[in-house]
């Protein structure tokens, strides 16, 4: 659940970050645009959802816009802590993640 997650990331606050890889720095820039514009269409989804759903290409009522936030919002999320700092295995789940959803 989320109020365990939290409480793990809490925790692990004061620890230092895995051994990243250096990312190049076109990905450096592209990374926390692509956070931000999916955290805004989740966060859109959650809070309007029948507005910001009207673009997809099939009806979506309210419940299953908000549903479809948390992809949306999980995406963001991941997106920026892999920015950060990540080894290079986490780059790769996060990329196969992308392309698979």
């Amino acid at each position: 659940s989320a109020a365990v997650s939290g409480l793990f990331l809490w925790r692990a606050r004061t620890r230092p970050p895995a051994k990243g890889v250096t990312l190049n720095p076109a990905w450096r820039r592209y990374l926390p645009v692509e956070s931000a514009i999916l955290g805004l269409y989740g966060l859109g989804l959650l809070l309007f959802p029948l507005t910001f759903s009207s673009i997809w290409p099939w009806p979506v009522d309210a419940f299953h816009a908000q549903v479809y936030s948390a992809i949306f919002l999980a995406g963001a999320g991941g997106t920026c802590l892999v920015w950060r700092s990540a080894p290079r295995e986490e780059l790769l789940v996060l990329g196969l993640a992308q392309f698979l959803v």
